[in-house]
């Protein structure tokens, strides 16, 4: 049986999940599955869970290839799972593996309507956590959805975000908008549109065309999901990065402080701090 670490946490990347029946009208939940469960365990779990966008960035560079991925992300273990849909059913099976030796040290599985595919990710990470005794599955995570349709197109638009390809840049705020339209209150999806609007305005610097107005439109989006959920941590962190790019360090900082104070284990929000703070608090 599996005993509880004791020493530095063990480092572990989810990758993408594998679409077994190649159902094109949810290939999205390849990223989405591996999303939910990399926030879960990052949320819930003592161990030292690897950024999606790093996952993403590796893969791309090198394939899935694990002991590749495990040189290159200081990878002790690895979540690789898959899904299929059966009628309106849909099995998701995943297990945790050891990336040196490919071993399986935990293995879930869980099985139901495809409508219920949030209960189905959090099974999944339940039975993670009660094999490898890494701690208690928390109620779904703050700013998320209840709305199936919402979730895949926020889903889509972080997708193309992580294709870092500029011109995909529209569609993911399309996508953005679509699930803000589902669901208003999808505090999540106000963070990615503030992201992809960031983008759009990053895109006018270096046309030497800064437009200040998608700077200034990127924090409302973020500062509506903080009115949405205010223990948002992801939502802090985004906002003190904005300000710091409008040249505003002293609405930064406490907003850094904050996302630092919700979820003081991940070290993106310590990043946010010590950028807000020119180095005094790194």
């Amino acid at each position: 049986a599996s005993q509880p670490f004791t020493e530095q946490p063990p480092a572990i990347a989810v990758l993408d999940f594998a679409n077994v029946s190649n159902d094109r009208e949810l290939a999205w939940l390849s990223s989405g599955i591996a999303e939910t469960v990399t926030n879960d365990l990052r949320a819930t779990s003592p161990l030292r869970v690897v950024d999606r966008m790093r996952v993403v960035e590796a893969v791309r560079r090198g394939g899935p290839d694990l002991s590749a991925l495990r040189a290159e992300l200081h990878l002790d273990l690895a979540v690789v799972g898959s899904f299929q849909r059966s009628g309106s059913r849909l099995r998701i099976t995943a297990r945790v593996v050891d990336a040196a030796s490919g071993d399986a040290t935990a293995e879930a599985k869980a099985d139901g309507p495809l409508e219920q595919v949030f209960e189905l990710q959090d099974r999944i990470v339940s039975q993670f956590s009660e094999a490898l005794r890494i701690g208690t599955k928390q109620p779904r995570s703050l700013g998320d959805t209840s709305s199936l349709e919402a979730y895949r197109a926020f889903t889509e638009g972080r997708v193309r975000l992580e294709s870092l390809d500029a011109s995909a840049v529209p569609a993911a705020i399309a996508d953005f908008e679509k699930a803000i339209a589902l669901d208003p209150r999808y505090a999540a999806a106000h963070v990615g549109l503030a992201n992809a609007t960031f983008w759009q305005y990053e895109m006018s610097r270096a046309r030497n065309q800064p437009d200040s107005g998608l700077l200034a439109r990127a924090v409302d989006h973020v500062r509506r999901a903080i009115e949405l959920e205010r223990d948002l941590a992801d939502a802090y962190a985004t906002l003190s990065f904005l300000l710091m790019s409008a040249g505003r360090a002293a609405e930064a900082l406490p907003a850094a402080r904050r996302a630092v104070a919700l979820e003081p284990r991940y070290w993106g929000n310590q990043f946010r701090l010590a950028h807000a703070a020119w180095g005094e608090e790194r």
